[in-house]
């Protein structure tokens, strides 16, 4: 297995390198900058928490497309879950 600094090193060279996909990615399902920075930024950490995982069975690139796009789908999906509906206070005392 692999040392952390190892890791960090491969890490490192992956986020260079590789970039350009977690950009396509974010461009694609955040519609905003901010939305899209966030999407990057939960790609990052997702391709970090996998990488112990790379048994290097693909390319890289395909293994970080696939990392970074199951990453994008269930962000997305957590944006667009409808959110629960809580009345202003003052609708309710206004009831009562």
């Amino acid at each position: 297995m692999p040392s952390r600094a190892d890791l960090e090193i491969q890490y490192a060279d992956w986020l260079r390198e590789h970039r350009r996909i977690l950009l396509k990615i974010a461009a694609s399902f955040g519609r905003e900058k901010e939305d899209q920075a966030d999407l990057f930024q939960e790609m990052a950490v997702a391709l970090w928490r996998s990488l112990p995982a790379f048994k290097g069975q693909s390319k890289t690139s395909t293994w970080i497309y696939r990392v970074c796009l199951n990453t994008a789908i269930a962000w997305r999906r957590a944006e667009t879950k409808p959110r629960e509906h809580h009345e202003p206070l003052e609708l309710i005392s206004a009831r009562r």
